[in-house]
């Protein structure tokens, strides 16, 4: 499940809660677990726009995301992908 959305993605029906399937985790540097990937393709049913992978409709790439903040004085940050698992979702966990 898609859960933070770059704006310009917004155009291509692609809404925080999109399903989709990760199809492949692309590391481009020669580090590996337990880094982040440098992205995610993923497969959105609901995706309109031309595909990022040739031959393989409504695949999307999904970078880490940083967010940061101040908290008591400190600047904290974190870096993480915008997706969550959703095996077994129901109406009931939204």
């Amino acid at each position: 499940m898609l859960f933070q959305l770059h704006q310009a993605r917004q155009q291509s029906e692609l809404v925080n809660g999109s399903l989709g399937a990760v199809i492949a985790v692309v590391y481009l540097s020669t580090a590996g677990p337990p880094a982040l990937p440098d992205f995610v393709t993923t497969i959105f049913d609901s995706y309109i726009e031309p595909p990022f992978i040739p031959g393989i409709p409504n695949s999307v790439p999904i970078v880490p995301v940083t967010r940061i903040w101040n908290q008591d004085g400190q600047v904290l940050s974190r870096t993480q992908l915008p997706l969550s698992l959703a095996m077994g979702l129901t109406i009931h966990n939204f």
